[in-house]
C-alpha cells in the first residue's frame, strides 16, 4: 500500500483491487468516467447505453483481472487509488500485464493471442518434455519453446485518473508503483506500454517525465472507441507506438 497526500486534496493510497464482481463493476464505473466518456468531443450516452457499455468493460476486466479456475498463464495485476476516508472513492487505476512481444512484427500480442502461443508451445511437446516444463514461467516457455523474435514482457495498461485528482502527481505514482512490482517482485528488466501516436498528454508524462523511449511504431494498430450511435465500443485504426523503459532495481548503481 502506497500512502499519500496533496494540499487541496484528500489523501489516497494504491492499492490491488480484489478482482471480484463487484470490485470491477466499481473500477468499470470509473473507468468509463475518467476514460471512455471523458473527451470533451464524446457525445452524450444515453443510461441504458452508459450500463452496456459499463457492462462491456466488466466483462472484459473479468477476463483480464478476475478469478479463473486455472492458474493463469500470463500474470495480471489490478491497481486502483483509493482515497483514505470514509468514502474509499477511486481517484485512479493501472494495470500490468504479462504479454508476448512479437518483435519480428514489431506489435504486442494481445492476452488471448499470448496465451495461446504460449499453450501451443507445451502442448506441441511429447509427454517427457510436458512434465518437464509443467511447472515453468511463461517466460521460459517462450524462451525456450516459442519460435521467433518472440519475448515475454510486462505491459502497463489502462492508466486513468479521475479528474479531480488530475495534475496532483498521481498518474506518476501510479507508474512508479507498476514500476516497482514489475522490477522487485516479477523481476522484470524492462516495461513496456502502447499509446496512441496523437496522444499529446500521455506522451508528455511517458517519454517527457517518465523516461520511456519508443521501441516500435504501428500505423494500422486497432483501437476502440465508443461509437455514440450505437452506443457501444467499436474497433478503430490508429497510429500507435510501443515504448519501453529499462527498469532500475532498488539499490541498483
Amino acid at each position: 500500500v502506497i500512502k499519500l497526500g496533496a494540499t487541496e486534496a484528500p489523501s489516497f493510497e494504491i492499492v490491488r483491487s480484489k478482482c471480484d464482481e463487484a470490485s470491477l463493476k466499481e473500477v468499470a464505473e470509473f473507468a468509463m468516467d475518467a476514460f471512455w466518456l471523458v473527451s470533451p468531443e464524446q457525445k452524450a450516452i444515453s443510461p441504458n447505453g452508459r450500463t452496456e457499455l459499463v457492462q462491456a468493460v466488466v466483462d472484459d476486466f473479468v477476463d483480464k483481472y478476475g478469478e479463473r479456475l486455472g492458474a493463469r498463464l500470463l500474470n495480471t495485476r489490478l491497481l486502483v487509488a483509493r482515497t483514505t476516508d470514509e468514502e474509499s472513492k477511486i481517484l485512479g487505476m493501472v494495470s500490468i500485464e504479462k504479454r508476448l512481444l512479437d518483435n519480428d512484427r514489431g506489435i504486442i500480442l494481445n492476452g488471448e493471442e499470448s496465451e495461446m502461443r504460449v499453450r501451443d508451445a507445451v502442448s506441441g511437446l511429447g509427454p517427457k518434455l510436458r512434465r518437464q516444463y509443467k511447472s515453468s514461467s511463461a517466460e521460459v516457455i517462450v524462451a525456450k519453446l516459442v519460435p521467433g523474435f518472440v519475448e515475454c514482457v510486462c505491459c502497463l495498461s489502462n492508466l486513468a485518473v479521475s479528474n479531480e485528482a488530475r495534475r496532483l502527481g498521481l498518474g506518476t505514482k501510479l507508474c512508479d508503483e507498476v514500476e516497482r512490482i514489475v522490477g522487485e517482485e516479477w523481476n522484470f528488466e524492462a516495461l513496456f506500454l502502447r499509446v496512441k501516436a496523437d496522444n499529446a498528454p500521455a506522451r508528455k508524462l511517458y517519454e517527457g517525465k517518465l523516461g520511456y523511449t519508443e521501441r516500435y511504431r504501428q500505423s494500422d494498430a486497432i483501437t476502440y472507441l465508443v461509437d455514440p450511435e450505437s452506443e457501444s465500443f467499436k474497433e478503430s485504426s490508429t497510429e500507435e507506438l510501443i515504448l519501453s523503459k529499462k527498469l532500475i532495481k532498488q539499490g541498483a548503481i
